[in-house]
């Protein structure tokens, strides 16, 4: 006998807004597949901002262009007056006036008419016979050497060496002359730099690795290693890195600049205060000279003055036994002697008065000279306080340049936090529609479904029928 075998079917369903929002999901999600990838279109990294171009042309400028020469060269213009000055020429000439002025001519006068007057003839006969008695031979040789020697010729050796000596002179290198006494500017950089900046960039590159791991690390626990966010937080951090990097290695070197140019600086201002110090000895060895050769013209003159002394002392000795022969002849001409003698005496005062004059001349020259040192010495000081002056603006205007670029780095972070928020901003709006499917696709998966079973099993009844009659006849 036959039979028809059962059928069972399994089938799961859920309401109609729920098959609907499914299908629309999966359309959302091949039209996504099936969109081409829009690319960002606007500058990720902001350019140098204002400041910084300045403050960088400025500083390129001022490294090619040197110091001011406006003021380095007023220092030098001093100097070179200074050094280039010689002996006053008011002074000069009121030294050489004194030294050669001539006897007072009315004196000379008097002195000549005293000497020339005549002596009484009735006492001319007794002084004859005292006046030819024979003088002392050594007297003679003292009074006549001492009359005939002249200027000490080593003093005046000194004298005239000094007066003719040129003006001392005085280095006028520059600080940023090179292949001087200075040498090279490079031969003032530091020569372990390398030493300094290495280090510091590579605790920055340090600190960049342990960033950059601490970024896949999250994107990694968040099931996002290598998505889109992650490669714009790494993008961010490399160009941190490079900016730093190059923030470090910029004022590494200008500071290395600015240290070098600082010890050039002291060093020319020493080679400067030698060659000045230099000049000043010489100055004063020429005074010396000067003043050792007026020192032994006079003491050659006073050794003259002491021999024709003792000349006329041993003279006096003599005159004094023809004195007395001619004592009454004397007597008698004493009175046109008188005469004389003052002419003689008005002279002699006539030409201390023009000593006297020519020797304040000199003392006034001499201070006239004294107080052109001193002014020119003033001078020098100037010159080099404006220097130092001119270095400590120099200095500031650095600072200044310093922080025109701080200024300038703060504003290009400030244009590049701007750039990363926009650029947030437009992979928000690109991952927008994504995450509103994630939510829909999430919210379906919640929705509770119905799971529906049916079994069909076959109609029998007539086989049974049949096989009841079959039954039958057997």
């Amino acid at each position: 006998m036959a039979m028809c075998s059962s059928q069972t079917k399994s089938s799961t369903s859920g309401p109609n807004w729920v098959n609907k929002a499914g299908k629309d999901a999966y359309k959302a999600v091949d039209k996504f597949t099936s969109k081409s990838f829009k690319p960002y279109k606007k500058d990720r990294v902001e350019g140098l901002s204002g400041n910084q171009r300045a403050g960088i042309d400025q500083i390129a400028g001022y490294a090619a262009d040197g110091p001011d020469a406006g003021v380095y060269g007023d220092v030098s213009d001093i100097f070179k007056t200074v050094a280039r000055t010689g002996v006053n020429d008011d002074a000069y000439d009121m030294v050489q006036d004194a030294g050669s002025a001539p006897a007072d001519q009315q004196g000379r006068s008097l002195i000549d008419q005293g000497a020339n007057a005549a002596v009484d003839p009735t006492g001319r006969g007794m002084i004859e016979t005292g006046g030819n008695s024979q003088v002392d031979a050594r007297i003679r040789e003292m009074l006549m050497g001492a009359a005939n020697s002249g200027v000490d010729p080593q003093g005046q050796g000194y004298i005239s060496g000094a007066a003719t000596a040129g003006p001392q002179s005085v280095a006028t290198e520059r600080v940023v002359d090179e292949g001087g006494r200075l040498g090279s500017i490079e031969s003032y950089i530091n020569p372990y730099i390398d030493q300094v900046l290495n280090p510091a960039l590579r605790q920055i590159d340090e600190g960049a690795a342990m960033e950059r791991k601490r970024i896949g690390d999250n994107a990694t626990g968040a099931g996002a290693f290598g998505d889109a966010r992650q490669g714009v937080l790494e993008g961010e951090l490399g160009q941190r890195v490079n900016t730093a990097r190059g923030d470090v290695t910029g004022r590494t070197y200008s500071d290395a600049f600015t240290t070098a140019m600082g010890q050039r600086t002291s060093d020319l201002d020493r080679f400067l205060n030698t060659d000045i110090i230099n000049a000043n000895f010489g100055e004063t060895a020429l005074d010396r000279l000067m003043a050792g050769g007026t020192t032994l013209a006079g003491l050659d003159a006073d050794a003259e003055n002491r021999r024709i002394a003792g000349g006329t002392a041993l003279a006096g000795i003599d005159e004094a036994a023809a004195g007395r022969k001619v004592a009454s002849g004397q007597a008698l001409a004493n009175l046109g002697e008188s005469a004389a003698g003052r002419k003689m005496a008005g002279g002699e005062a006539l030409a201390n008065l023009t000593e006297n004059e020519m020797q304040r001349r000199l003392q006034a020259g001499e201070s006239l000279s004294g107080m052109s040192e001193a002014a020119l010495s003033r001078q020098a000081q100037a010159g080099r306080d404006q220097s130092a002056a001119a270095d400590a603006e120099q200095a500031r205007k650095l600072s200044r340049l310093q922080s025109l670029l701080t200024a300038g780095t703060i504003e290009q972070q400030v244009g590049q936090n701007q750039k990363d928020a926009q650029y947030e901003e437009f992979l928000r709006k690109q991952n927008d529609p994504y995450d509103k499917l994630g939510l829909m696709i999430s919210g379906l998966s919640g929705v509770p479904y119905q799971k529906t079973t049916t079994s069909t099993q076959p109609d029998n009844s007539i086989a049974s029928l049949f096989g009841a009659g079959i039954g039958a006849f057997v």
